[in-house]
């Protein structure tokens, strides 16, 4: 079977997160040759009619969809999809809809105010700034459309005083041309993870399970000085040999005490996978108050599965090998029959 492993193009001057995409393009294609599949990777580009003309003459069995961006603006994340869904052609993952909805921070925000999913308070200069004061004095600028902490730099928390105060940052952020910005109420306490894969598919193609929550991980900032807020910003994320990469390492060991706390992190997460319409695999972040008060921070459709990410790394505390993780992706969407993943 031919597979197609889509995905953005990266510039010759690509940024570390944008490199990061080749590094699951390399991983993945490897993992379904093992499998018995014919891969070939495609990127994708403005050019959507040269796309469809090439994808029409590959003829993919499926499309292995690791598309994030389109020029580095996440807000582009479901336009392949949606593609696909017009010529028909099946592919992994979230469906074109819910990555449109995630991606869209603030959208996706209002969706789990409406449906009572706890998420921080937050404004933004798209609507009056009314219940400025409800974000507190400290919060966190955050990109609209981008994740992996992109935008999330040197002043991606701050301090106002008041809601003209409040204003006056993000017009100053929103100046720079980076994008929209918001802010959200900086939740002091601990933050969370918690990791989503579909169930298996039998032959014919009926699910046999409900999604599983692999291991839920905590993000545990160690020795960060008191006035700095504890936050996965860009440095933590992606610059090795950083103070905040190296003070912020992942924790799956939870005394017996957390363990209410995990099972509501994982209900929580499961009611974002059904409100959002999420498929195939997906993350939630979420941060918990010293009162022990969840909140969802954001909703990853098609997080990152490069071998040293962090989802890979709930996978395999959940005894999911890469190969079996990558199987088990392909296999809710074709079913078991593919050769080497009965």
């Amino acid at each position: 079977m031919i597979v197609a492993v889509l995905h953005d193009r990266v510039p010759p001057d690509a940024s570390r997160d944008e490199l990061d995409t080749l590094v699951q393009v390399d991983a993945v294609s490897r993992t379904l040759s093992r499998l018995g599949c014919d891969t070939r990777p495609l990127d994708f580009t403005y050019d959507i009619e040269g796309f469809i003309e090439v994808l029409r003459t590959l003829k993919p069995g499926f499309v292995f969809n690791l598309v994030e961006t389109l020029r580095g603006r996440g807000g582009f994340i479901g336009l392949a999809p949606l593609v696909l869904d017009h010529l028909q052609v099946p592919y992994t993952g979230c469906p074109a809809h819910s990555l449109f909805a995630t991606s869209d921070k603030l959208f996706a925000k209002k969706v789990m105010k409406a449906a009572g999913i706890p998420t921080p308070p937050w404004v933004s200069l798209a609507e009056p700034l009314v219940g400025a004061e409800q974000i507190g004095s400290r919060f966190i600028i955050k990109s609209v459309h981008e994740h992996a902490s992109i935008g999330m730099d040197g002043d991606a928390s701050a301090v106002a005083d008041g809601p003209e105060g409040l204003k006056g940052i993000l017009e100053k952020k929103n100046e720079r041309g980076e994008g929209s910005f918001f802010a959200e109420r900086y939740v002091e306490g601990r933050e969370f993870n918690v990791a989503l894969l579909s169930g298996r598919r039998t032959g014919d193609g009926r699910r046999t399970q409900n999604p599983q929550t692999l291991a839920v991980s905590e993000m545990v900032f160690i020795g960060f000085p008191e006035n700095k807020l504890k936050i996965l910003d860009y440095r933590a994320k992606w610059e090795e040999g950083s103070r905040e990469y190296e003070t912020t390492v992942r924790n799956y060991d939870f005394p017996a005490s957390d363990a209410p706390l995990i099972e509501e992190l994982g209900k929580i997460a499961l009611r974002c996978w059904d409100t959002f319409g999420l498929n195939g695999y997906a993350r939630v972040d979420f941060r918990v108050d010293e009162a022990g008060r969840p909140f969802v921070l954001e909703i990853n459709a098609n997080p990152c599965i490069a071998p040293d990410s962090g989802f890979v790394a709930a996978a395999a505390v959940s005894k999911l090998g890469y190969e079996e993780l990558i199987g088990r992706i392909v296999q809710n969407l074709v079913g078991p029959a593919l050769a080497g993943m009965e």
